[in-house]
Parts: structure tokens; C-alpha cells; sequence
């Protein structure tokens, strides 16, 4: 498959706690009875690869980073938020190009393409070992790109972007490593189609961002597409607005079912967006900066890392920002997810991977 990310590699972790970040901003037109954002623990490997997170999966104790460097190589290495402690790494097969890492059964399983062939490689990273691969039946067998996401049911939801069609959405239970369902994408046209990221809804319906071409060949645009809990569409596409050529970045969908992404402006600036199920109405919400973010929604409250590197807690009914905290002044926002005691955890590449545990 041509590879338009990346190779993963194993950045070498060491744990390294740094002094907790004490400094918060409440946020202009913060509500009242909003907490302050601030440092709980950070976490930086020292000596390490600079290096890129090209995937992050928190399952409520553990951190669990895909990092990758211009260097080669893979891996997988795993810290906890809260002491900082980096509990376990994984050096994977070079020729892995690694979408997203899960845990099912009480197993670490890292998703992506093993030399040709898109499978789910069995790991432990307590004992440092990586035990194979195992090939996913069934799967598109002229997929050219892939991103993958976790549903709430502990499945895998992967978009597959192929040489002999339309983009494909496909379903695996990772118990068995079986495709379950497979679906084109619908209505969206002619053309090479870029599925740029896929997340399940808690009721099982899925969110699509997907960047289409025009007629001319020089320009694209990009869309929002839902599908049910069957794959089957839910409604036309949504075409983002001042996407014009730009790529959407970053992904969540709240209990509502309001889909939110990052957009760019015609200004050269960006903002968040949300969608709202069965309209086509598209809400803008906060400027950023015009550079991957990642997005969260955590008990009714939009998170969003965005670079340079800040956090911004942000009310969705009607995207005042709450709280914002800077991390660092250059970085890569790479993923959030929430702690075991409820804190927020970031993960950003900020010269190196750093995780950030964050309170609400």
C-alpha cells in the first residue's frame, strides 16, 4: 500500500516526571462555577528520538502511544498518567504501519498493515513482546490507506480508502479477527476520496470526515457522512464550510450524537464545527490555530488540544471556551482521553511525546 503517514518506530521511553504545571486561565467568558485548568503530572522521556505520535488510546489507567520517528522502526510503549511511570514497550515488526492500538479481552492489540497485509498484532507490553500477527478475514484486498478508531462495543471500525473503488467503512471483531460488515461510502462522487478520519457514536452509528474532490481536479472539499450501527447511510453528506482544499482534523462525537471536527478558515486560521444529527446545519464553535487537533467529549464538555500546543475546554451549546491551558509554545497535538480518577490526559509531541494529566 502506498503510505501517505509516517513509518512507526519505538521512541525509547525512560519515566520521567516533571514538576506539575500550576499556571491556568479561566477563559474569557468562562461560566462561573467552572473549575480552572491545571498540570496535575507530566510526563517527558528524557533522552529519547524526537519523534511522532501517529497514535493515542487511554483506557482509563494506562496511556498507550504509537510513536513514530524519521529513523525506522516500531513500537509501542505504555505510561501511566497518574505516576508517570512508563509501565511497558513493544518493538513491532519494521514493516508495520500501525492505525490505531485497542484493548479487547484484556489484550493489547496493535491494527494496521503488516508488510502487504492489514491485521491485528497481539503484544504485551508488561513483558516487552510482541507475538505476531494475525491477518483480518475478509478485509479489502486493494485497501491503498486506512484509519481506524475503536467503537464503544470494543470492536474496530476502519475507513479503507482502495485502488479498484469508493471508500469502504469496515467493521472487525478483534476476538476473531473477521470483518463483520463492510459498506461503501455514499454519495460521495467521482474521484480519488481521502477518508481523513472515522469515530464510533455511543449508539453505535458511525461519523465519517472525508475530503472530496471537485469536477476541475485542482480542488477539494471536505464532508461530514453518517452511516447507522448497520453501516447503512443516515442522511446525505454535510459539506463542512471554509474546507476549501483543507483537510478536516481531529474527530469526536458527543452521547447527542453531535459530530465535532476542526475545519480551516479562508483566513488561514481554523475553527471547531459541530454537526448535529439528521440537519445539515454546521455550528462553528471556537477559532485555533490551522493544524491537527485532537477532540474529545467528556461528561457533556468538548475538549479540544490544538496547537501550539493548548488545551481548551469548550461548552458546545455555544462554544465559549471555559478554560484554556498552553502545554507548550511548538507541538503536535497527538490525542486525549480520560484517567481511571476522572482527569483528563492529553498526549502532544512537543520536540518529544509528552502526557499531560489534566484536571476538570
Amino acid at each position: 500500500m502506498p503510505r501517505r503517514r509516517l513509518p512507526i518506530a519505538l521512541l525509547a521511553l525512560a519515566a520521567a516526571a516533571l514538576p506539575a504545571c500550576t499556571s491556568t486561565v479561566g477563559g474569557q467568558g468562562s461560566r462561573g462555577d467552572a473549575a480552572p485548568l491545571a498540570v496535575l503530572t507530566s510526563t517527558t522521556p528524557p533522552g529519547s528520538t524526537a519523534g511522532l505520535v501517529t497514535g493515542v488510546t487511554v483506557t482509563g489507567e494506562e496511556a498507550l502511544l504509537l510513536v513514530a520517528d524519521p529513523y525506522g522502526g516500531t513500537g509501542l510503549t505504555v505510561v501511566s498518567p497518574v505516576t508517570g511511570e512508563v509501565t511497558g514497550e513493544v518493538t513491532l515488526p519494521p514493516d508495520t504501519r500501525a492505525d490505531t492500538v485497542l484493548v479487547s479481552g484484556g489484550e493489547a492489540l496493535v491494527a494496521g498493515e503488516y508488510g502487504s497485509v492489514y491485521g491485528l498484532g497481539r503484544v504485551d507490553p508488561s513483558l516487552g513482546r510482541s507475538t505476531g500477527s494475525v491477518p483480518v478475514a475478509g478485509f479489502s484486498a486493494d485497501a491503498t490507506d486506512t484509519v481506524a478508531a475503536a467503537t464503544p462495543d470494543g470492536g474496530l471500525l476502519v475507513g479503507v480508502e482502495r485502488s479498484g473503488g469508493a471508500p469502504v467503512l469496515v467493521l472487525v471483531d478483534p476476538a476473531t479477527a473477521q470483518v463483520t460488515a463492510t459498506a461503501e461510502l455514499p454519495y460521495l462522487g467521482g474521484g480519488r476520496i481521502g477518508v481523513e478520519a472515522v469515530a464510533a457514536a455511543p449508539d453505535g452509528s458511525v461519523v465519517v470526515t472525508a475530503v472530496v474532490p471537485h469536477d476541475d481536479g485542482d480542488s477539494t472539499t471536505a464532508v461530514l457522512v453518517r452511516l447507522g450501527a448497520d453501516l447503512a447511510p443516515a442522511g446525505d453528506p454535510v459539506v463542512l464550510p471554509h474546507a476549501e482544499g483543507a483537510a478536516p482534523g481531529g474527530l469526536a462525537v458527543g452521547p447527542d450524537g453531535t459530530a465535532y471536527t476542526v475545519v480551516a478558515a479562508d483566513s488561514g486560521s481554523a475553527a471547531v464545527v459541530a454537526v448535529a444529527p439528521d440537519t445539515a446545519e454546521v455550528q462553528t464553535l471556537l477559532p485555533v490555530d490551522p493544524a491537527p487537533a485532537a477532540l474529545a467529549v467528556v461528561d457533556g464538555e468538548l475538549w479540544v488540544l490544538h496547537d501550539r500546543v493548548v488545551l481548551s475546554r469548550v461548552a458546545p451549546d455555544g462554544g465559549t471556551a471555559t478554560g484554556e491551558l498552553s502545554l507548550c509554545d511548538d507541538g503536535t497535538a497527538d490525542g486525549l482521553g480520560v484517567a481511571g480518577d476522572g482527569s483528563l490526559v492529553a498526549v502532544a509531541t512537543c520536540g518529544r511525546a509528552t502526557v499531560w494529566r489534566v484536571g476538570r
